[in-house]
């Protein structure tokens, strides 16, 4: 616990990367379906996290009524995460596995 009474989150075991997630997939003017579609593999200077819950923004909801963008789209900007133990290191070694 920090000194303000925070919960701070300890290291845990990391379990495997699966190899499917849930998303909500943008299919067309008007329709959203949820369905499983691969995880993203990570490249050098990337993490990987766990998206506990998403959100959309208006303009989103504008491009799903008006279908102002090509589908399939996974739209969504604004998200609950924890950081996964799994990363690529950088060009300057800023980011390791696990950091």
């Amino acid at each position: 616990m920090s000194r303000t009474g925070a919960m701070l989150e300890t290291s845990f075991a990391a379990d495997p990367i699966p190899a499917t997630m849930r998303a909500a997939v943008y299919r067309g003017k008007g329709r959203v379906v949820v369905e499983d579609v691969p995880v993203p593999r990570i490249a050098a200077g990337e993490v990987l996290i766990r998206v506990a819950a998403c959100g959309i923004c208006g303009t989103d909801l504008k491009k799903i009524e008006h279908g102002f963008v090509a589908a399939p789209q996974i739209l969504g900007m604004r998200f609950r995460h924890r950081r996964l133990p799994w990363a690529r290191e950088s060009r300057n070694g800023s980011l390791a596995t696990g950091s």
